[in-house]
């Protein structure tokens, strides 16, 4: 019996909205399910959230 191994892929948006990322990644033919905004991504890669929401897209 075959494994299959689920992978996750994630990509920085730098938009003026979450509306704007999901227009950018419709277009690019990604997948959004999950958009967190960030303030800040520091130089050793810790990323800062401007609000500990997430937003769920079906």
């Amino acid at each position: 019996m075959a494994k299959v191994l689920k992978k996750k892929t994630y990509c920085l948006y730098e938009a003026a909205s979450v509306e704007a990322i999901q227009e950018a990644a419709r277009r690019a033919g990604l997948p959004a399910d999950v958009i967190i905004p960030v303030s800040e991504i520091q130089s050793n890669g810790v990323i800062d959230s401007v609000k500990p929401e997430r937003f769920r897209l079906q």
